[in-house]
């Protein structure tokens, strides 16, 4: 079984449907490409009921930090004096709206720094 459990490429999966497509058995593909029994099924399926090979989306809360505002806090480690609470304003007032807290956690556990 593959290392990653559950999480195969479309590459890997658009194969191991080739391989059962041309020939091979629900148990010759997977010793091939180093995935379960279960996940060729399930591709296969996917593919007899005219469904797409990729993964739905998945539920969950949005990330709050935008791509803007992570490189804004990055540049902002450089300057000194520079506190979180300043920054979390000036970024709201910028349009784009992110806690004091969650600044923080990213500047920890992101980039590795203390806040």
């Amino acid at each position: 079984m593959s290392e990653n459990q559950g999480e195969h490429s479309l590459d890997i999966r658009g194969q191991g449907m080739s391989m059962v497509l041309t020939g091979k058995t629900t148990l010759e593909a997977p010793k091939a490409l180093n995935v379960s029994h279960c996940s060729i099924v399930k591709w296969m399926k996917k593919h007899n009921n005219g469904e797409m090979l990729c993964d739905k989306p998945r539920s969950g809360r949005p990330k709050v930090m935008e791509r803007i505002s992570k490189m804004v806090v990055h540049k902002s480690l450089t300057k000194k004096r520079q506190s979180i609470r300043n920054l979390s304003a000036r970024l709201t007032a910028a349009g784009h709206p992110v806690s004091r807290s969650t600044i923080q956690r990213y500047i920890v556990k992101e980039l590795g720094c203390r806040a």
